[in-house]
């Protein structure tokens, strides 16, 4: 081990099999009591996060899905509030190895729900149709619409035209 590394590769892949092994666990849990999925990531610790699927998901479709998982494990979801007005659900958790010597998988469930995901969700399941609607406004505007219609044609690298269907 050079003299820089405080952990050994071989603990990070010994921690990230034992938690690969522990989401192969949830996902079968997922499936046998019918729980939302979630978008996971493992990191080198070995930490799982479970994290709510925001683009497809309404924002209480998200809240929904963290307390079910926290639920699922018996730990409480925390929120709070971010100065722009976010809104941060997190739900820790540990299991614990059957022995001393045995790895303990730690990990999270969380969403972030932005404003304006509460603020559009009567135009569709999600901001996004609120998006596509302003955009249609924008395009048909007489005044605004020839200009957006060519900054939206425009190459994003430089200022050459693209045709209009592209």
């Amino acid at each position: 081990m050079p003299e820089t590394e405080r952990v050994s590769r071989a603990a990070h892949h010994r921690w990230m099999r034992a938690a690969a092994n522990q989401l192969t666990t949830f996902i079968e849990q997922a499936q046998k009591n019918d729980l939302p999925e979630l978008t996971w990531t493992l990191a080198t610790t070995g930490a799982l996060t479970g994290e709510a699927v925001s683009l497809a998901s309404t924002p209480e479709q998200q809240r929904e899905a963290i307390r079910r998982w926290a639920d699922h494990m018996g730990v409480t979801v925390d929120s709070r509030r971010t100065t722009d007005g976010r809104e941060e659900l997190f739900a820790g958790w540990e299991i614990a190895g059957p022995t001393r010597a045995d790895i303990s998988i730690r990990g999270c469930f969380r969403a972030t729900i932005h404003p304006s995901d509460d603020e559009y969700t009567h135009h569709g399941d999600n901001y996004r149709g609120a998006f596509f609607e302003a955009q249609d406004k924008l395009f048909d505007d007489p005044e605004l619409g020839a200009a957006a219609r060519e900054l939206r044609n425009r190459d994003i690298f430089g200022d050459r035209p693209q045709p209009e269907g592209a």
